[in-house]
Parts: C-alpha cells; structure tokens; sequence
C-alpha cells in the first residue's frame, strides 16, 4: 500500500508527498529529518488517501503538487482525519 498525503505546520505552510509508511514520514517530518520540512515544525496530517499501486500515487502526488492553497483548502473542508 501507498499513501499521498498533505502536512500543514502553524505557519500554514502545506507539504504534500507520498509513502509506504505514514506514521513513520511523518515522525521524520516532525523531527527534522526531512530536508524540506525540517526546522519548520511541528506539522500536522490534514489529509491523506491510500492507494494500491506506486504509479497510482505517484499520479495523485503530482496532481496534489499543482494545486493551489484555495484548491488546497478545498480538498481539506471534504476530508476529517480521524
């Protein structure tokens, strides 16, 4: 399984990726051993979805990395992390 997922930090900053292991990539967010989102801390799991494949997820990643914070925000009133 792979998961595409949207992190916000207290800035509003959104990161968004891909990964076999969520709560393991985001751990590692959380403890700056990811290069983008280090020192930008904490962040926060604001949406994800699961997909069987890689190319699948990979297809949704760069869908997700071309919208904007409006479309982003969008997304996000249709989704509840539980």
């Amino acid at each position: 399984m792979c998961f595409v997922y949207i992190i916000k930090n207290h800035q509003g900053l959104f990161y968004k990726g891909f990964t076999q292991d969520l709560g393991k990539r985001i751990f590692e967010h959380n403890n700056d051993l990811s290069r983008y989102t280090s020192g930008k801390s904490p962040w926060v799991l604001v949406y994800f979805k699961e997909f069987e494949t890689k190319t699948e997820v990979l297809k949704e990643e760069l869908r997700l990395k071309k919208l904007n914070v409006a479309s982003i925000e969008r997304l996000l009133t249709s989704f509840q992390v539980e």
